[in-house]
């Protein structure tokens, strides 16, 4: 059994504390997470006392580091649990860090993979596309195929292309135009079948222009 020897607080970061053991330094820790575990100077530590603080400083290390990610930008279960474990911590750390966000509704497969189509319809990115990178964001295929019938139905990919082209200078009487055009709207995921509707709508709408 072992005793807390010493309490120190970090100068690097005024919010954490360091703890002793025999006066051997322990485990850094939250200086409020040190208040709620009820850690003190002079406090006997069996190993099981000791595996518990363990566990919840490791606990609280992923939870800040997965805020930390989120704040960045939202991520899929899947991914963000990923990048838990490329940071070093192991699968049941990472399991109890992804269950406290999930509680908190910081995560959510389904409310992530509608601001991503919402986003790729406003950027002009075809279903095609969006479905690929929802998929490759870690959200379940079938899921991801599922909100994506709701939210980006086939019959919209015509407008979302035509909404992308809209803001771009485009001549469509000129060959080279047109062959940039379909370049473009390729590159963007949309099939032969949304480009070739596009072109036709543009030439109609040049030709009542003229």
């Amino acid at each position: 059994m072992a005793t807390i020897t010493d309490i120190q607080q970090q100068r690097r970061k005024a919010n954490r504390v360091s703890v002793f053991l025999d006066g051997e330094f322990w485990t850094g820790m939250p200086q409020d997470l040190c208040a709620l575990l009820n850690l003190k100077i002079g406090e006997r530590i069996d190993e099981r006392r000791k595996r518990e603080v363990e566990r919840e400083v490791g606990e609280t290390a992923a939870l800040d580091a997965a805020l930390h990610l989120l704040g960045h930008r939202a991520r899929s279960e899947k991914d963000l649990r990923k990048r838990l474990i490329d940071k070093g911590f192991n699968d049941a750390v990472a399991d109890a860090a992804m269950a406290r966000v999930k509680e908190y509704g910081y995560v959510d497969d389904g409310d992530f993979s509608r601001q991503m189509i919402e986003a790729h319809q406003s950027a002009g990115r075809a279903r095609r596309s969006t479905l690929w990178r929802l998929r490759n964001e870690g959200v379940d295929p079938e899921e991801a195929q599922q909100i994506l019938e709701e939210e980006y139905p086939a019959e919209n990919e015509i407008e979302v292309a035509m909404t992308w082209v809209s803001r771009r200078r485009v001549d469509i009487a000129d060959p080279k135009g047109r062959q940039r055009l379909t370049r473009q709207l390729a590159s963007r995921g949309f099939g032969y079948d949304v480009i070739r509707q596009v072109i036709r709508q543009l030439e109609e709408a040049s030709r009542r222009e003229d």
